[in-house]
């Protein structure tokens, strides 16, 4: 179902392993952001406990660059109730997104953070470049105090 109703509002899929689709996807992405589109991508390209932060697919980033567009990383963090990172809404490794919708319905004070990082000029850089600009504002942002490690992790 979850697919069905992203599959209705112009969700664009990448099939992992695929250089033709990645391809297809990055020609996806740069035509919407040519139209006007805002696209939002999740450049790690699978989904964690948010205890580490993954490397980033530059290719994902590559509509903004072509485009000359302003790429604004945003980082998502949930927190329990002192405050502290939780991973109660992890959908990752053998979690199925059945248990992770339960956990998140059992589990109480349960709190989503947004953190929004200033856009990132895409003029006259390259993806991979833009790319870890935005991961580590990411970092910066999800994992304060520890973001060294985490920047010189990937």
């Amino acid at each position: 179902m979850v697919g069905w109703l992203a599959a209705r509002h112009d969700t664009l899929f990448l099939r992992r392993g695929s250089a033709a689709d990645a391809r297809r996807t990055e020609q996806a992405i740069t035509a919407a952001i040519a139209a006007g589109a805002c696209v939002a991508v999740f450049p790690e390209g699978t989904t964690t406990d948010g205890s580490r932060l993954l490397h980033f697919h530059a290719a994902l980033l590559q509509g903004a660059v072509a485009a000359r567009r302003p790429v604004v990383p945003l980082a998502l963090r949930y927190e329990d109730a002192r405050g502290s990172r939780s991973a109660a809404a992890a959908y990752a490794g053998d979690t199925t997104l059945w248990q992770s919708l339960q956990s998140i319905v059992r589990t109480s004070d349960l709190t989503l953070k947004l953190a929004s990082g200033a856009p990132l000029t895409t003029a006259g850089a390259d993806r991979k470049a833009v790319a870890r600009r935005a991961r580590t504002v990411i970092a910066d942002a999800l994992f304060v105090g520890e973001a060294d490690a985490i920047r010189h992790a990937a």
